[in-house]
C-alpha cells in the first residue's frame, strides 16, 4: 500500500516535469534567437575583390588630395592678388611720406628765415625804443618849434617829424606781421609733422602686411609641393626691345610699376627701376646669360650689397639691396640664366623698407629704361 502511494507520487512528478518541458519547447524557446550564439562565418575575399577595394580607397584619397590642392591654389591666387594691391598701396604711402618729408624741410627753412627776419626787426624796434627814451627828443622838438621863422620852415619840419613817425609805425607793423608769420609757419610745420606720423604708421603697416603675405605664400607653396616660380625664359617684345628674360626673384614676390616715383636720395630724384618685394634670403638669379661686371660683397653706397650683369643681349642689369652674394662670384665671371647669384635683402639706403630687390635695365650700358613690362612678361605667375 505504502509502495503504491510512492509510485503514484513519482508518476505525478514525472508528468508535471514533462508538461513543463513541453511548454518550454513549444512556447518560450522559439521566441529566443540563437543566431548570435552561432559562430560567424569567415568572409573570404577574392584577389579581384581586394584589388577593387584598394583601387576605390586610392581613388577616394586622390580626390581628397585634389580638393585640398584646389583649395590651396585658390588661396595662393587670393594671396597674390592681395599682395599686388598691398604693394601698390605701400609704394603710394612711401611716396606720400617722401613728399611730406620734403614739404617739412621746406617749411622748416621758411620758418628759420622768417624767425631771423623777426629777430632783426625786433632788435631794431628795441633800439628805437631805447633811443626814444634816452635822446630827450621832447626838448629837441620844443627847440625846433621855437626856432621856426617862417611858414615854409614849419611845413618842412612837420614833414620830417611825420616821416619819423611813419618809419616807427612801419617798424612796429612789420614786427607784428613777422610774429604772425612765424606762428603760421610753425603751425604748418606741426601739421606736416602730424601727417608724416600718420603716413609713417601706414607705411609700417603695409610693410608688415607684405611680409605676412609673403610668409603665407611660402607656406602654401611648400604645402602644394610644386614650384610656381619655375625658372624659364620668356620673350618680351616691347617697343624697339626684344629681350628674353628669366624672372630675377626665385620665390614668392610682389612688385608694381614704381618707375619714376620721387626719391630724394638718388641722382635725378626719381626711381630708376622696379622694387621686387620678397622675404629676406629669397634667391636672386641671373636673368640671362652674360658676364658679371661688378660684384660688391660689402654693404656700401646706396645699393648696399649688389652686382651688375652684362647680358649677351647687350643690356646691363643692376641688382641692389641684397642680403648677401653667393660665395665664389667675382667680376668677369660668366653666368647663365637662372643661376643663383645672391639673395634678397634691404642693405644700403633700403634699411627702413621691407626686403626687396631693386632691379634696373640699361640697354647698351646707357640710360635706364622702365623694366616693369619686361618683368611682367617674364613672371610666370
Amino acid at each position: 500500500m505504502a509502495y503504491n502511494m510512492k509510485f503514484k507520487k513519482c508518476v505525478t512528478k514525472l508528468i508535471a516535469i514533462m508538461v513543463m518541458v513541453f511548454l518550454a519547447t513549444s512556447i518560450i524557446l522559439p521566441s529566443i534567437s540563437f543566431a548570435s550564439l552561432k559562430p560567424k562565418k569567415k568572409i573570404i575575399k577574392t584577389a579581384a575583390q581586394i584589388k577593387k577595394a584598394k583601387a576605390k580607397a586610392k581613388k577616394k584619397k586622390e580626390q581628397a588630395k585634389k580638393q585640398a590642392l584646389k583649395k590651396l591654389e585658390e588661396k595662393q591666387k587670393r594671396l597674390f592678388a592681395d599682395l599686388a594691391k598691398i604693394t601698390i598701396e605701400y609704394n603710394q604711402a612711401y611716396t606720400e611720406l617722401y613728399q611730406l618729408e620734403r614739404q617739412s624741410d621746406v617749411n622748416k627753412k621758411k620758418l628759420d628765415i622768417t624767425a631771423i627776419e623777426l629777430d632783426i626787426k625786433q632788435e631794431n624796434l628795441n633800439k628805437r625804443a631805447v633811443a626814444l627814451y634816452t635822446s630827450q627828443e621832447d626838448f629837441l622838438l620844443a627847440d625846433m618849434i621855437l626856432n621856426i621863422v617862417d611858414f615854409d620852415q614849419l611845413v618842412s619840419e612837420l614833414k620830417f617829424l611825420r616821416l619819423i613817425a611813419l618809419q616807427d609805425a612801419d617798424l612796429v607793423k612789420d614786427t607784428k606781421d613777422l610774429k604772425k608769420k612765424v606762428a603760421n609757419r610753425q603751425h604748418s610745420l606741426d601739421t606736416v609733422k602730424n601727417q608724416k606720423f600718420e603716413v609713417f604708421k601706414n607705411v609700417e603697416q603695409k610693410a608688415d602686411a607684405i611680409r605676412r603675405n609673403l610668409e603665407s605664400q611660402k607656406l602654401v607653396s611648400a604645402l602644394l609641393s610644386k614650384d610656381f616660380w619655375l625658372l624659364q625664359k620668356r620673350e618680351a617684345n616691347i617697343g624697339k626691345y626684344n629681350i628674353s628674360l628669366v624672372f630675377p626673384v626665385q620665390g614668392p614676390h610682389s612688385y608694381s610699376d614704381d618707375w619714376g616715383e620721387p626719391r630724394g636720395d638718388i641722382p635725378g630724384g626719381q626711381h630708376q627701376g622696379n622694387d621686387i618685394f620678397a622675404l629676406t634670403g629669397t634667391p636672386v638669379v641671373a636673368v640671362t646669360d652674360g658676364i658679371l661686371t661688378k660684384v660688391s660683397y660689402e654693404e656700401t653706397g646706396l645699393g648696399g650689397i649688389r652686382f651688375w650683369l652684362m647680358g649677351k643681349d647687350g643690356v646691363h642689369y643692376y641688382f641692389a639691396h641684397l642680403s648677401r652674394i653667393a660665395p665664389g662670384y667675382k667680376a668677369g665671371q660668366v653666368v647663365h640664366a637662372g643661376q643663383v647669384i645672391g639673395y634678397v635683402g634691404n642693405t644700403g639706403d633700403a634699411r627702413t623698407t621691407p626686403p626687396h630687390l631693386h632691379f634696373e635695365m640699361h640697354p647698351g650700358d646707357g640710360s635706364p629704361i622702365n623694366p616693369y613690362l619686361f618683368l611682367r612678361a617674364a613672371d610666370i605667375y
